[in-house]
């Protein structure tokens, strides 16, 4: 009976531990920290690609932003590799369809999406999450010179803070659906995030968007 305990207690004590290693395995990991942004990366449970993670702060308005990343003929102008975005389908303030393409260096093939965006503000903190979703969808017709995304999320989350600050995360999980050397995985999780922010701020230099607002932010 004392072997039989002694077993149970081994087998819980390397369950524990075996749990923690998962638990820390999926946990954000930092990578980088340049120029008041912060990259992180981290492994997703089922899939051999990692999640990316990018934070910072600032002063922007928060309608500001919403409307920045709402503009899709704006895309271009601050999210690094994206070439081409369109919102197919206004459904309403909060759900569009949108088309992006994005110019992936050569030799590597572009990739393509249809996404289903969604928009919510939390009522208590005032915090906005925009979530785009890949879809099956025929409005824009796959051809030869992108690969089409299947399994793609990205997300925005903004929150307000005390000190009137605002932070700006962005995150994303992607399978490239294909072949995609060491290089490419780097830039997708590590140099573009960081690109992507700092175009952001610097979009914001000129406040184009000082004026927008929208019924479901409060």
């Amino acid at each position: 009976m004392k072997i039989f305990g002694a077993t149970i207690f081994l087998l819980l004590v390397i369950s524990g531990q075996l749990r923690a290693q998962n638990d820390s395995e999926f946990e954000w990991q930092l990578k980088k920290n340049q120029d008041g942004i912060e990259v992180y990366t981290r492994s997703v449970e089922g899939s051999k690609f990692k999640a990316v993670r990018s934070v910072m702060l600032t002063d922007f308005r928060l309608s500001s932003v919403v409307a920045l990343i709402r503009d899709g003929e704006a895309c271009p102008r601050w999210a690094d590799l994206c070439k081409e975005s369109q919102v197919i389908e206004e459904i309403s303030e909060t759900e569009q369809i949108v088309y992006s393409y994005n110019d992936i260096p050569w030799p590597v093939k572009d990739r393509d999406a249809i996404t289903k965006v969604i928009w919510k503000q939390d009522p208590e903190t005032h915090v906005v999450t925009m979530t785009a979703t890949a879809i099956d969808g025929d409005q824009v017709p796959e051809n030869n010179r992108a690969v089409r995304l299947k399994h793609a999320v990205t997300k925005w989350i903004l929150s307000p803070q005390i000190d009137g600050q605002l932070k700006i995360v962005s995150e994303g999980h992607i399978d490239p659906a294909g072949p995609t050397p060491a290089w490419v995985t780097n830039l997708l999780l590590i140099d573009s995030p960081l690109k992507t922010m700092q175009n952001l701020r610097r979009e914001f230099t000129a406040d184009n968007y000082a004026g927008e607002s929208f019924e479901f932010i409060h």
